[in-house]
Order: C-alpha cells, then structure tokens, then sequence
C-alpha cells in the first residue's frame, strides 16, 4: 500500500486516479470518473469523507480502465 490525499470524497474498493503534484500543490487522488481519460492508479482501501484526507492504495496500476 501507499498513503495518498484524497482531493475529494473516496469510497473504499473504488478505482483512483493520481493529480501529479506541482510547486503549490501536492498529488491527490480522487474516484476514476471517465475511463477514457484517467488511468487508474490503484484501489482504494480506506474510505475518505472529505478532500485532504491520508487513505491507502493498493497500487495496481491500468491502462483507461473500466470504471
């Protein structure tokens, strides 16, 4: 596993995908939306309520994943 920020709500066993982080803002994940645009980052094992909360992934990375 490895802890990431949430940028949004994530439930637990969703597919995430990682925001880069850039000189003002650090990576975040949030619920893969659009599988035609977002690659997934992992699954999500912890359940965040909120934006900027420290959930664990199981990184398993794929290529424009089903959502």
């Amino acid at each position: 596993y490895v802890y990431l920020k949430t940028s949004a709500a994530v439930n637990a066993g969703s597919k995430v995908t990682t925001t880069a982080s850039t000189t003002t803002a650090d990576p975040s994940v949030a619920t893969v939306t659009s599988a035609s645009t977002q690659y997934v980052t992992g699954i999500a094992v912890d359940t965040a309520s909120a934006a900027s909360a420290l959930i664990r992934v199981n990184v398993t990375p794929s290529f424009n994943g089903t959502v």
